[in-house]
């Protein structure tokens, strides 16, 4: 009986852990998904890609510096990235169209709702179980 208790548990622990692994990507390959993403959302023209790669660029290269400055404490790390990501949202929507701007807010609202877990929420995908 203990046997299958040890069993059962090892076995429970180990789905679990399997669920939370997530392959890591570097900040350039999120960047990349993010800009084939609004290439096809937003039908872009190509001056509006040029400029948002350029954006996508220098804010890539922000927050690797900020992930790697060991002087600030988590709180304002992360207070600092959120202004850095507010600044990015600001900088592209400067270059889309009203029409595309609204399209972007609505991928900013999905993929928001997307990290659910990383805020403390739930996802619209882990609620439906």
């Amino acid at each position: 009986m203990n046997r299958l208790f040890v069993l059962c548990f090892s076995l429970l622990l180990s789905v679990g852990a399997m669920a939370q692994q997530r392959p890591q990507q570097t900040a350039e390959e999120r960047a990349a998904r993010m800009m084939e993403t609004y290439k096809k959302e937003l039908n872009l023209t190509a001056e509006q890609v040029t400029k948002l790669e350029e954006i996508n660029k220098q804010n890539t290269a922000a927050m690797v510096a900020l992930r790697e400055d060991t002087s600030l404490e988590r709180e304002q790390r992360m207070g600092k990235m959120r202004e850095l990501r507010e600044t990015q949202a600001k900088a592209i929507k400067a270059i889309l169209t009203e029409e595309q701007q609204k399209k972007f807010d609505a991928l900013q609202n999905n993929s928001r709702q997307g990290q659910g877990g990383r805020s403390g929420g739930q996802g619209e995908r882990a609620r439906q179980f």
